[in-house]
């Protein structure tokens, strides 16, 4: 669910019991009511919440709406929803430059091997999940993604030769929880082949290069998901224990796995 689609739905869902609840009684008596429906809807939670949109504030607003959405409920007397605990925000699928196509395969060895390696992969530029301010200098361009019925494929275009962006630093894969899981790919010194040293307790069911690119192949099943699911995950860049940068800045990039039909039915021209 998109956060606009979340967002509407919320919406809608109080103006009915809101006015309902306001015809058969007292105005007075709903007076906060309100006065809190009215701050959530007038908001401009089409921008905030919008994906093209990405500011530090955003969980400041995104708390005061919740905040709001919830008070409308108290004052009619009626239990906050369950789904209000949840920040709206927390889900980003960001702006897909285009989407995955079918199965795919890659050679995990640091390179664009050839043109059609990746070709059926869905692509994600960062600059579309970059406030404004970072969008020229970000270490990260390209995300591209892919499965095939065992495995997600991950690669990370950079600025310039990944093996020398990350010659201090390390990509970091975040997979929430519970429990929360990582997989950490370190450039390793001298070596030519493009491996790349694993960490994080999904090293075991993962291959990682760093050379002109970092490309990773990840078992589905040691991420608990099957075809017809979907993996959130965030990728970072570290360097001496600090995060330069993150993707998405907020959230996590939600991605569904096809299923076996889905694929039958899809065509790479």
């Amino acid at each position: 669910m998109t956060n606009n689609t979340a967002i509407v739905e919320i919406v809608d869902r109080l103006k009915k019991e809101g006015w309902k609840e306001q015809k058969s009684g007292p105005f007075y008596i709903n007076g906060t009511m309100t006065d809190c429906l009215m701050k959530a809807e007038g908001s401009d939670w089409f921008w905030w919440y919008s994906e093209f949109h990405h500011d530090e504030d955003e969980s400041v607003f995104d708390e005061l709406f919740r905040a709001n959405v919830g008070a409308v409920y108290s004052a009619l007397g009626q239990p906050e929803p369950e789904d209000l605990a949840e920040p709206i925000a927390a889900t980003t699928v960001g702006w897909l430059a285009r989407s995955p196509a079918g199965y795919m395969q890659a050679v995990i060895d640091g390179h664009a091997t050839g043109y059609f390696e990746w070709q059926p992969a869905g692509l994600l530029r960062t600059s579309s999940l970059a406030s404004a301010m970072h969008r020229s200098d970000s270490l990260t361009r390209e995300i591209y993604f892919g499965f095939d019925a065992e495995a997600l494929y991950l690669r990370v275009d950079t600025a310039g030769r990944a093996a020398a962006v990350l010659e201090r630093g390390a990509l970091r894969l975040t997979f929430p929880g519970p429990p929360e899981r990582h997989l950490v790919l370190t450039r390793v010194a001298g070596e030519a082949n493009g491996a790349a040293q694993l960490g994080g307790d999904l090293a075991a069911a993962a291959e990682g290069a760093i050379a002109t690119i970092a490309e990773v192949r990840l078992r589905l099943t040691d991420l608990g998901v099957r075809p017809g699911q979907s993996v959130a995950l965030a990728l970072a860049v570290e360097s001496e224990g600090q995060t330069l940068e993150r993707w998405p800045q907020r959230g996590f990039l939600q991605l569904e796995v096809p299923t076996a039909d889905a694929v039958s039915s899809s065509w790479v021209v």
